[in-house]
């Protein structure tokens, strides 16, 4: 089965990325499931290789947008709540800087995310080789912020340096928290972690899309 994801001039890598990672899954797994792409690209591999091998696979969604992208597939669906460990997480990234940082959430699902790669014994990271740059300096950082007295919340994490939108704007977008994404980047250069703990501290701030460095695998293709 064939899913409708995102085209774009990278989707050859993005297939030969996803190919490696689904080799890396093995028999009575349960598998953290990342969004994005990708990982779409990740669930239409592994579902063949299910049924091909038949392995016996468990899966933890990171989002309503991937759940529902893998229900037509009959993969084996946990809920968080009800689940001890994840053996091994698959995720993508908008963005990896030279010292392996992330920075995640285009899709908005950084909050969820987070939480499936810190439950995990191993964490894979699958791109395609534009997501590559030297620092996050112009790049678009989302933090997940909740709708109430956004406003303020928006000027705290202004006067830290940063400049943005909030996503959707006029019909704010909505995550699966039921929270808004402000869209923001920094002219400058910065430090990844001090600036991580600088916009946690902001009342109103839920996540940031900056990923340190965390015993991340990354696989990508430049092919």
């Amino acid at each position: 089965m064939v899913g409708n994801y995102d085209k774009s001039k990278n989707l050859e890598q993005k297939k030969a990325a996803a190919f490696r990672a689904v080799q890396m899954v093995q028999d009575n797994l349960i598998v953290g499931l990342g969004s994005g792409s990708t990982m779409q690209i990740f669930v239409d591999l592994i579902s063949e290789r299910i049924k091909r091998e038949r392995l016996h696979l468990s899966f933890v969604p990171a989002s309503k947008k991937i759940e529902k992208y893998s229900l037509p597939f009959g993969l084996n669906l946990l809920d968080i709540n009800y689940v001890d460990r994840i053996d091994i997480a698959f995720d993508g990234a908008d963005r990896i800087d030279e010292q392996n940082n992330l920075i995640k959430g285009g899709g908005g699902s950084l909050f969820r995310e987070r939480q499936i790669l810190d439950m995990a014994q191993s964490r894979v990271i699958v791109v395609d080789s534009s997501k590559f740059v030297s620092n996050f300096a112009k790049e678009i950082i989302p933090i997940e912020i909740v709708p109430y007295n956004y406003r303020w919340t928006v000027h705290k994490i202004n006067l830290l340096g940063f400049i943005g939108n909030i996503r959707g704007e006029a019909t704010p977008f909505m995550t699966d928290n039921g929270n808004y994404i402000y869209d923001a980047y920094n002219l400058n250069n910065f430090d990844v972690t001090e600036t991580y703990h600088s916009l946690k501290l902001v009342a109103g701030v839920v996540d940031v899309g900056l990923f340190k460095e965390n015993d991340y695998q990354i696989i990508y293709s430049h092919e």
